[in-house]
């Protein structure tokens, strides 16, 4: 019977067949699976969020149902931060089954407005508009919530702005990476070690 999850996003060019940082966090935290604990398998970022909700709280209602704690976690990276896990969090919230942790992973916020395709940065000019957007994350949805984001060296953080009203919020800021590579980097890694209980 299964009580906890876990489940991995991918970022907006990042896909399943890929070796990428993402990836091999996932294989480290797959690698303790076992009857009570399943580890899913990378999503990519468009995945749909209520399809994925579906599933997810399927696999745990048995053992929500015979009394025994719950438990979800998520590492989202990119894209699957900014525009899939609120989404899936507010799904998996609608069935009963919020997230106990995230980790997002310098997540990118995605316009609801804009095309699909292009990112909040290359969508308008000056710039200033949409320095900080705001990744909305609705109340209750997570209990704990960690963000991991770049910045180069005496940069300020231009955006990756997460709120999560009640939630335990934790952020660490990493300089001398780029967001092609935050996902590859120690601070990372260490911090899904941790969340997955590996460490």
């Amino acid at each position: 019977m299964i009580t906890e999850a876990h489940i991995f996003g991918l970022g907006f060019t990042q896909d399943v067949a890929e070796d990428t940082g993402q990836k091999r966090r996932w294989r480290e935290v797959r690698a303790t699976a076992g009857p009570e604990r399943f580890i899913h398998p990378p999503v990519e970022w468009h995945t749909s969020p209520k399809k994925l909700a579906g599933f997810i709280a399927g696999e745990l209602q048995p053992a929500a149902a015979a009394g025994v704690e719950v438990r979800l976690f998520g590492y989202f990276y990119s894209w699957s931060g900014g525009w899939l896990f609120p989404r899936l969090a507010r799904a998996l919230q609608a069935r009963g089954r919020p997230f106990d942790t995230a980790v997002l992973c310098d997540p990118v916020y995605r316009s609801p407005v804009w095309p699909d395709w292009m990112p909040t940065w290359a969508q308008v000019a000056p710039m200033s508009l949409l320095r900080s957007p705001i990744i909305k994350i609705r109340a209750g949805s997570v209990r704990r919530l960690e963000v991991v984001y770049q910045a180069t060296e005496g940069e300020a953080l231009q955006g990756h702005r997460v709120t999560a009203p009640g939630a335990i919020v934790g952020s660490r800021r990493i300089t001398g990476v780029g967001h092609t590579d935050i996902d590859e980097s120690d601070a990372y890694r260490e911090l899904v070690r941790q969340v997955a209980g590996l460490d």
